[in-house]
């Protein structure tokens, strides 16, 4: 890496370390693609010099963070699902597979991915970007996993549109874990399956997996999902993966479940819902996601208060923290740096804000 002023970066530059405001509050994370709006945050904040990927050895330790997708992508989103289109027309029907080609490109062009941790920010709570965010993490998993190549635009479709119908259902869903609603409004919710398919059952552009990840992103391989309470294989592979990606996303943002903290999301999957989903294909994409994303402040165990600034490969659970204010609860302006690979009686034992 090496340090630049920000008068001298050019766009498309990647940040190689995070950055901080006076206050300790992150800015923009590592791995950031570098725009002018970027530039001008930095300025506006009095940060007169940044750190930047120099070489492939820095790009290799960047870990990818879902944030850095284009957020223009959202209100594309909003727009074609808001309007109610027919989204078998060719002006709906390219915005979407613009969107879809954008993060497949995004991600393939990233030559580290499947070496990297995946940062995920809680964001904003809504459905659109719930449906960008399940979309992106979809298709890095598809590629972690080994998926095809062929395979990714389906994935990326089938999940970007996956909760097209739910704008259809009356009952509320923020924050409410919808399988302690009453039975009438259970019901209407989980109409929404069946409300996305009428919207793309006929689109011959979309391909049967597309079509039935929609329609299937709520089965489990128990059987106890929905609509069709199908079992195992008879969900298919890219279903399944979508249906894990999904589940995290709506419960870290509390759409249709009571919101949750990553690193409880990340929990409760492994153990109260695990058998839900293909256990190993679970386990291949929660060990790939941060529990703690970088620029989290933490808790400790020896109640020190730190910043997550960078992940360790292989430990999702361990990563590497700046401490800011120590047991006593004095601030600390230049705190200790702790490795949990290293530091072996150090846990983390909440989050803060």
């Amino acid at each position: 890496m090496k340090k630049i002023q920000i008068v001298d970066i050019e766009n498309g530059k990647i940040l190689a370390k995070e950055v901080f405001n006076s206050k300790g509050l992150m800015l923009l994370s590592e791995g950031t693609v570098l725009k002018k709006e970027h530039i001008d945050k930095l300025a506006e904040n009095n940060i007169s010099e940044v750190y930047i990927v120099d070489s492939q050895e820095d790009e290799a330790a960047i870990n990818f963070c879902i944030d850095n997708i284009e957020e223009d992508s959202v209100d594309i989103i909003k727009d074609v699902i808001d309007s109610k289109a027919n989204i078998s027309d060719d002006k709906e029907k390219d915005k979407i597979i613009q969107i879809t080609k954008g993060i497949i490109d995004d991600i393939l062009t990233n030559p580290q991915i499947t070496e990297q941790i995946i940062n995920v920010k809680r964001g904003n709570n809504d459905i659109y970007t719930h449906l960008l965010n399940t979309a992106v993490l979809s298709v890095v998993m598809a590629v972690k996993i080994g998926f095809e190549e062929e395979k990714l635009h389906d994935i990326a479709l089938g999940a970007l549109l996956h909760d097209i119908g739910i704008v259809d259902v009356k009952t509320y869903y923020m924050d409410t874990d919808v399988d302690r609603l009453p039975a009438d409004e259970k019901f209407d919710y989980r109409k929404h399956v069946f409300y996305g398919y009428e919207k793309v059952k006929l689109c011959d552009w979309m391909t049967e997996i597309t079509k039935n990840i929609i329609l299937g992103h709520h089965e489990k391989v128990n059987g106890t999902g929905y609509p069709f309470h199908k079992r195992g294989k008879d969900i298919g592979d890219e279903v399944m993966l979508v249906a894990i990606c999904d589940t995290f996303d709506e419960m870290i943002k509390g759409i249709g479940y009571e919101q949750k903290k990553i690193h409880e999301v990340i929990e409760y999957l492994r153990t109260v819902a695990a058998y839900s989903f293909d256990y190993d294909m679970l386990i291949k994409v929660l060990s790939n996601i941060a529990w703690f994303p970088n620029g989290s402040k933490v808790i400790t165990n020896e109640n020190e208060v730190g910043i997550i600034i960078k992940q360790n490969k292989g430990l999702a659970d361990r990563p590497i923290i700046k401490i800011i204010r120590d047991s006593s609860g004095n601030d600390l302006k230049d705190g200790p740096v702790k490795n949990l690979l290293e530091c072996l009686t150090v846990f983390i034992v909440d989050t803060t804000d």
